[in-house]
């Protein structure tokens, strides 16, 4: 089903797996593991793919999608990543998400 949503922008991707019987939220969560992927690269794609995440009504893909963007992004520019977990607009648990996927000891203080 994700893969079959590869075409679409993220956006247009949230809205459909909001059409789909997804009562345990797992192909919200896949969709997440796969568009964080790209996500990470840039600001505009960052903010398109947490406004899209966002359009979900179940606060669980919210974290979900900020957890897979940090860990995407930690991987590779861990430094900025730890910058924009304190600096980035999110939620109090979206920010806990964040900081969850920086190693405990490097973690910023908000």
């Amino acid at each position: 089903i994700v893969a079959n949503l590869g075409e679409l922008s993220d956006a247009e991707a949230f809205k459909e797996v909001c059409r789909i019987n997804d009562d345990n939220l797992e192909i919200a969560d896949l969709l997440c593991r796969a568009r964080a992927k790209k996500a990470w690269i840039s600001p505009e794609s960052r903010a398109e793919f947490l406004a899209a995440a966002r359009s979900h009504p179940e606060p669980f893909v919210h974290g979900c999608a900020v957890e897979r963007l940090f860990r995407e992004w930690v991987a590779r520019y861990k430094e900025q990543a730890k910058a924009a977990a304190i600096s980035m607009p999110l939620t109090d648990s979206e920010r806990k998400y964040a900081l969850d996927e920086i190693p405990y000891d490097e973690r910023p203080q908000p």
